[in-house]
């Protein structure tokens, strides 16, 4: 980590998981299960969109690349993971709760979405930062 605090995620994804955090607090009190409905609603929505990264990235550079056994094994397992948290919420969301477990979802989408454009500019700044020290 370039901040020296080794495992400690970058500033604007501690923001987000704070966020995230927030949600999960206004939210946990509407599920007979508590926290961790909201827990496996983030899980989910963060495996979704890995899913969908992987399948991108594996679909541009195509099975003939070296990298496409890898890319897939790691999508296969993206995969894996969205089927059980949506299978365990399935299994804790009573039905009175899936409205409010559809409003949580929303949310946790809106600000992934969000952060989409935010993260690809942080992205690339990161990546010019780095590019620049290995230069100096």
């Amino acid at each position: 980590a370039p901040s020296g605090e080794p495992g400690r995620p970058d500033l604007l994804s501690r923001r987000k998981i704070a966020q995230w955090r927030g949600l999960a607090q206004r939210y946990g009190g509407q599920f007979g299960a508590g926290m961790i409905v909201p827990a496996f609603a983030i899980g989910l929505c963060a495996e979704q969109m890995a899913s969908r990264v992987l399948q991108r990235h594996c679909a541009l550079i195509g099975a003939g690349h070296p990298l496409h056994p890898l890319l897939a094994g790691v999508l296969a397992d993206e995969d894996r993971h969205v089927r059980l948290c949506s299978h365990t919420l399935e299994r804790l969301v009573a039905p009175q709760e899936q409205p409010a477990l559809a409003a949580l979802l929303a949310r946790i989408r809106a600000i992934d979405r969000s952060w989409g454009v935010t993260g690809a500019i942080g992205m690339y700044f990161a990546g010019v930062a780095l590019r620049l020290r290995q230069a100096a």
